[in-house]
C-alpha cells in the first residue's frame, strides 16, 4: 500500500510541477503561480533540465523514475526532497521557469 501511495504522489509531484510551468506561458513574463504539493518519503534525487522534471524514488523494489514535460525551458531548482507538504512557487522570467520553494 505505501508503495503505491508514494508512487502516486511522486507521479503528481512531477505532473504538478510541469503542468504550473505550462500554465506560465498564458499569463506572460513576470508571472508566478503556486502550488501545494505532497512529496513522498524516500524521494533518492529530483532534477530538472530543459523541459524535464525527474524524481527518483527507491521503493521497496528498487529505484524508480517518475518524469513529465513541461511546454517552456525550466532552470534548475532548489527544491526540498524531504517528505511532506511544500508550497512551491512558479515564476516565469526571460522565458524559463524558476521553481522555488514559497516562503
Amino acid at each position: 500500500y505505501n508503495d503505491s501511495m508514494s508512487n502516486s504522489t511522486a507521479k503528481n509531484v512531477v505532473d504538478s510541477l510541469a503542468g504550473t510551468a505550462s500554465k506560465l506561458s498564458g499569463l506572460g513574463n513576470g508571472s508566478s503561480l503556486s502550488v501545494g504539493l505532497e512529496f513522498p518519503e524516500d524521494i533518492q534525487s529530483f532534477s530538472v533540465s530543459g523541459k524535464t522534471i525527474q524524481l527518483f524514488l527507491n521503493n521497496g523494489s528498487g529505484v524508480k523514475e517518475y518524469y513529465a514535460e513541461s511546454r517552456l525551458d525550466l532552470n534548475s531548482v532548489n527544491l526540498p526532497i524531504n517528505s511532506g507538504f511544500h508550497k512551491v512557487k512558479a515564476s516565469l522570467n526571460n522565458g524559463k521557469v524558476d521553481f522555488s520553494e514559497a516562503e
